[in-house]
C-alpha cells in the first residue's frame, strides 16, 4: 500500500478544505493538525469561500421575512512541515479558526426594524507543533497556539422592546497548549490521531455605545479525532469527530449584561460535536476522488439570538486530489443543509421560524514537497 499512502496522504484533510461551512458554534477551520503526518518537508496553501442563505419568518410583535442574515466569507490558511530526523518533525500552521459574519438588511414588514442588525467575529491563529515517533507506530505531538480575536455587533432599536446597542471588542493575542497522540500502520494506510486544544482566555477591551468597558472571552477547549485506513490498493475510508465545549462560551460585554438582566450577547446552549465520514478512490496514478458526509445533531432547543439561527446540519462534499511532480492540488465543494431553528426575539415578544436554509462552500489547497 505504499503508493496508496503517498497518493492519499492528503485525503483526510481534503475533506476539510471546505469545513468552514457552518460548523458547530463559531468553528470554521476545524483546526486540523494533519500536515504534521506528511513526509519530509512540505508547504501548503489553502483557501475556501462560503456562501450561506439563512432566512426566516418573523411573527408576533414583529412580522415579516427576515431576509438573508448571513454574509458570504472567505478563509485562508498556510502551513509548513519540516523534518529534523526520522523520528522528530515539526509544523507551523496559520488558520482562521473561528468567526461569524451576520448582517440583516432585507427584512420586510414590521420586521424591517431588524435591518442593521450585524455581528462580526474574526480570529487568527498560529500553531507551532513538534512530533516524536517512537518507531513502533505510536507518536506524540504537541506545542503552543497563539490566537488573536476581535468582535463587533450592532443591534438596532426595536420600539417598545429594546434600545439600540453597539459594541466593538479587541481581544488581542493569547496562548494555549496543544497536545496529541497518534498510531499508524503504513502497510494498510492506517492512522488514528487525537489532538486536544486547551481553552484560551482573552482579556477584551470593549467600547459599548461609546463607553469603554472590559471583560473576558474564553474560546473553548476542543478534541479532534481523525482516522483513515486502506480498504484495498485503490480505496481508503477516512473520517473525523470534533468536539468543542461551546456550551461554556459566551460574549458578555458588561454594559449589555447590566441592561439585560445578566444576559449574554452571544451564547450556545450545547457543545458542538461534528462528525465526518468519507471514502477516497484512486482513479489513476495521479488522481484521487473523495466523497464525504458531515453531520451535527439538532438539539431542538429554542434559540435566543438572531446571530445563530440554525440547529444542526448535514453536509455533502466532493473533492479531487491531483498530484503532478512535487505539487499536490486539492479542490472540493460542499453543500450544507442547515437545521431548522425557532428563535425567541425581544424576550419572546416575537418569534422567528428559520427553515429551508443552506450553505455552499468551495475550497482549494495547493501543496509542494520541498
Amino acid at each position: 500500500m505504499t503508493k496508496m499512502v503517498k497518493l492519499l496522504g492528503a485525503t483526510a484533510t481534503a475533506a476539510l478544505i471546505t469545513s468552514g461551512a457552518m460548523a458547530g458554534g463559531l468553528d470554521r477551520s476545524g483546526q486540523s493538525t494533519g500536515i504534521i503526518f506528511k513526509d519530509g518537508h512540505f508547504l501548503e496553501f489553502s483557501g475556501a469561500h462560503v456562501a450561506p442563505e439563512v432566512s426566516g419568518d418573523i411573527s408576533g410583535a414583529l412580522s415579516g421575512d427576515s431576509g438573508n442574515g448571513q454574509e458570504d466569507y472567505s478563509l485562508f490558511g498556510i502551513s509548513y512541515r519540516g523534518e529534523i530526523n526520522e523520528q522528530l518533525s515539526y509544523a507551523v500552521i496559520y488558520d482562521q479558526p473561528f468567526g461569524s459574519d451576520v448582517s440583516y438588511g432585507n427584512a420586510t414588514g414590521s420586521a424591517a426594524v431588524l435591518n442593521g442588525l450585524t455581528g462580526v467575529v474574526n480570529s487568527d491563529a498560529l500553531t507551532f507543533l513538534g512530533r516524536y515517533e517512537f518507531g513502533n507506530g505510536f507518536s506524540v505531538h504537541g506545542g503552543i497556539r497563539a490566537q488573536r480575536l476581535d468582535a463587533a455587533a450592532s443591534v438596532p432599536a426595536i420600539p417598545g422592546l429594546s434600545p439600540a446597542y453597539d459594541v466593538t471588542g479587541d481581544a488581542g493575542t493569547e496562548f494555549g497548549p496543544v497536545i496529541g497522540v497518534a498510531y499508524e500502520r503504513p502497510d494498510i494506510a492506517l492512522r488514528i490521531a487525537a489532538t486536544y486544544s486547551a481553552a484560551i482566555e482573552h482579556d477584551v477591551s470593549y467600547i459599548e455605545n461609546g463607553t469603554a468597558t472590559s471583560g473576558q472571552i474564553e474560546v473553548p477547549e476542543s478534541i479532534n479525532l481523525e482516522f483513515q485506513t486502506g480498504v484495498n490498493q485503490s480505496t481508503l475510508v477516512f473520517g473525523s469527530i470534533r468536539w468543542a465545549n461551546w456550551s461554556e462560551f459566551t460574549i458578555t460585554p458588561p454594559g449589555y449584561a447590566a441592561a439585560n438582566g445578566g444576559a449574554s450577547l452571544v451564547s450556545f446552549a450545547d457543545d458542538g460535536i461534528d462528525y465526518n465520514l468519507g471514502v477516497a478512490r484512486r482513479i489513476n496514478e495521479s488522481f484521487v476522488a473523495t466523497a464525504s458526509i458531515g453531520y451535527q445533531k439538532s438539539t431542538g432547543d429554542v434559540g435566543t439570538s438572531l446571530f445563530s439561527p440554525s440547529d444542526g446540519r448535514i453536509s455533502y462534499s466532493l473533492a479531487g486530489i491531483y498530484t503532478v511532480g512535487a505539487a499536490e492540488i486539492t479542490a472540493g465543494i460542499r453543500y450544507t443543509d442547515l437545521g431548522d431553528q425557532t428563535v425567541s426575539i425581544g424576550g419572546g415578544a416575537a418569534t422567528g421560524e428559520f427553515s429551508g436554509n443552506d450553505a455552499v462552500s468551495i475550497g482549494i489547497r495547493v501543496g509542494f514537497a520541498l
